[in-house]
């Protein structure tokens, strides 16, 4: 998992302590008013995994406390932590800890979501009641009073709850994580994109090392083919000519990280300037190794090309990516890592 949160994530979390917020005011009038809370960490616990479900929680606790009028009915303050049902915030915790935890670990489908959502509910549960009964009632209720009055009336809404984010987080979770806007990237045209979840996709790598999938099975290793072209002569990369290096790398977008070759197809390219040992390798510092790489029929190709040489190396299929290359295709949201 990265350390670092990106703009994407920053931008979930603050809408998900959001949705939390409004979540919190919303009551459904029956015998015991009941809250939409549960309902916004369990979705978005799926949603935004483990670390972002958590973030969400931290957040909206936390400006509880400072007073703002963020938990049910309006209220804030430490007096609601403090309070009879102040277990049951805190337990928004555990709850967005396990749904998080188990749709990174187990995927998001509709029984792995259902059954880690209400395990989530229960630990809630049990916070919630521990803390009425240690502290709020100082166990002068027994525990069938304490039940009757603080889980019975919500197990059946609660259950409604669970079964919607479940579903609406199946639904969602896809568009979330590979419509982007800033790329105008359809899911059907991505081979490669990152994200630490643990969902299928057609390529994915393990630390730089690919396994090709089919229904979330691995079906095959990819199969690796080696062509070696000179620059005069030109080369063939991912089933297009190309007279030239630079007809790779034709037009530059202006929003992201791409490249666009002479017959408009994306292409990814890193460069690492060559190494000055010497005088010589100063005055020409501006040669590079050059990788380009190209997604094409469900397959990987790399272009690898050096400034001081006549030769264009081109990987099909690729088996591995060089560690640096994997680095820049991560940090260009490029790549499925599933980081164990």
């Amino acid at each position: 998992m990265k350390d670092r949160l990106d703009i994407r994530e920053i931008t979930y979390i603050a809408l998900g302590t959001a949705l939390i917020c409004v979540c919190a005011w919303l009551s459904i009038p029956l015998s015991v008013p009941v809250t939409m809370q549960s309902f916004a960490v369990c979705l978005l616990a799926a949603l935004l995994g483990l670390r972002g479900g958590l973030w969400c929680v931290l957040l909206y606790i936390l400006l509880g406390t400072v007073g703002l009028p963020v938990f049910s009915l309006f209220r804030g303050g430490m007096g609601v932590l403090l309070g009879a049902g102040g277990g049951y915030i805190l337990g928004f915790l555990l709850t967005a800890a396990v749904v998080g935890y188990a749709a990174e670990k187990h995927g998001r489908t509709m029984p792995a979501l259902i059954l880690s959502m209400a395990l989530g509910i229960v630990l809630c549960y049990m916070s919630g009641t521990a803390w009425y009964a240690l502290v709020y009632t100082q166990g002068e209720s027994s525990l069938g009073a304490i039940l009757a009055l603080c889980v019975l009336p919500y197990v059946f809404p609660d259950g409604v709850k669970v079964f919607l984010a479940a579903m609406l987080a199946v639904r969602l979770y896809p568009i979330l994580n590979f419509r982007r806007e800033d790329k105008m990237l359809k899911k059907s045209d991505m081979l490669l994109q990152i994200t630490a979840q643990k969902d299928p996709g057609p390529y994915v790598s393990f630390t730089n090392v690919v396994t090709w999938l089919e229904n979330g099975k691995a079906a095959r290793q990819p199969q690796e083919s080696v062509h070696e072209f000179t620059v005069d002569s030109g080369f063939e990369a991912a089933g297009k000519k190309y007279e030239t290096i630079h007809q790779l790398s034709s037009e530059k977008g202006e929003k992201d990280e791409f490249y666009r070759d002479i017959y408009g197809r994306q292409v990814f390219e890193v460069k690492e300037r060559f190494p000055c040992f010497d005088s010589y390798d100063y005055l020409n510092e501006d040669r590079y190794y050059r990788w380009f790489y190209i997604q094409e029929d469900g397959k990987l190709c790399c272009v690898y090309h050096a400034d001081s040489r006549k030769e264009i190396k081109v990987t099909e299929d690729m088996e591995k990516v060089n560690d640096r290359s994997f680095k820049a295709m991560k940090e260009a949201d490029y790549c499925i890592c599933i980081e164990e």
